[in-house]
């Protein structure tokens, strides 16, 4: 198979271009390995769409992305030539990398607008380029030769006129309208994808909030960890620090991931109170973005009772925190990977 993203054994993913007899094959053998897939639909560029496969262990995560080399549209004979030019990758009997010049045709492959020249590459992508032209100089004009073939002359201008701008500045923080902010606010409130967990014991309860972000680094989803204090003595005080807590990374994109969250300010307003507050718990889902996923890691502490019942009001899942924590980890981040990809 032909590696077409970082070789190994850098990072903790593999992606790889497969060929149809492969395909079937490769299934079996990531299945086996205790893989789990997800098929990403078609879209522009990738006719085929492919598949992400991810096994998480010991609370990390492990992925490959299997494109089809359908997606590139290539006539059988160029297809050939990418296959029968590529590349050994020391250690590895199976798996090879594309020659220089096609990795700057398989780069060239994602610009498919004019606009796409005009900004920086990504520093992965500008470390892939530099890589080839490092090992062949040339690398440009040889692309340029097979680039009719690929349909991909613009687009090969493209990725190299986006070389030449030289690395991505900072973006500047842009200013919104007042009615596009209101907007902007709504959207990060409905769709921006947060995790929450909470439970008494704050060893576990961190452990998994912890290892959920390990995971999807691995999976590249940005993601940012939030460590949220004890709750506020009021209802609206508990909702205000939770909003400030939560949305920068929303706004930002990044999956938030909440060590703490409603369930303990609402179990922190029952214990302040000494009776049910089952209207206060109701009123929180209202007052602060609501999670994609929600846990309770459940085990024998201090007040655990008062947060299995507030759970309920709350619908916060509960899972049982006294299992093996790489365990739970891994059942954690397979059901939260579903949400937030």
């Amino acid at each position: 198979m032909l590696v077409i993203g970082s070789v190994p054994p850098a990072g903790n993913d593999l992606d790889v271009l497969v060929r149809p007899d492969q395909e079937r094959v490769l299934g079996e053998i990531l299945t086996r390995a205790g893989f789990v897939c997800r098929q990403v639909a078609p879209f522009r560029g990738y006719p085929r769409g492919f598949r992400i496969w991810a096994r998480f262990r010991e609370c990390d995560a492990h992925t490959v992305d299997e494109i089809p080399v359908g997606d590139l549209e290539l006539p059988a004979e160029e297809s050939a030539r990418l296959f029968a030019e590529a590349r050994p990758i020391p250690g590895f009997a199976r798996l090879l990398r594309p020659s220089p010049r096609h990795v700057l045709l398989r780069l060239a492959h994602d610009y498919l607008d004019p606009e796409d020249s005009r900004a920086p590459l990504s520093a992965s992508r500008r470390r892939r380029v530099s890589g080839a032209l490092a090992e062949e100089p040339a690398a440009w004009e040889l692309a340029a030769e097979l680039a009719p073939s690929w349909a991909s002359t613009e687009r090969l201008a493209r990725l190299r006129a986006a070389f030449d701008l030289g690395e991505a500045a900072p973006a500047a923080p842009g200013r919104l309208s007042p009615l596009g902010a209101i907007r902007e606010y709504r959207r990060t409130w409905r769709s921006g994808r947060l995790i929450a967990f909470s439970g008494p014991d704050d060893a576990r309860r961190s452990g998994q909030a912890e290892g959920l972000q390990r995971a999807l680094d691995g999976l590249d989803i940005p993601a940012r960890l939030v460590r949220i204090g004890p709750a506020k003595s009021s209802l609206f005080g508990a909702a205000r620090q939770l909003q400030r807590a939560v949305l920068p990374g929303l706004r930002a994109g990044e999956v938030v991931i909440c060590d703490r969250y409603m369930l303990d300010a609402a179990v922190a307003l029952r214990l302040r109170r000494r009776r049910r507050l089952k209207l206060h718990a109701s009123l929180l889902r209202f007052l602060v973005p609501p999670p994609r996923r929600a846990y309770l890691i459940d085990s024998p502490a201090p007040h655990a009772g008062f947060f299995r019942e507030q759970s309920a009001v709350l619908g916060v899942r509960q899972v049982d925190g006294t299992r093996p924590p790489e365990d739970l980890c891994a059942e954690i981040a397979i059901d939260a990977w579903e949400a937030v990809r």
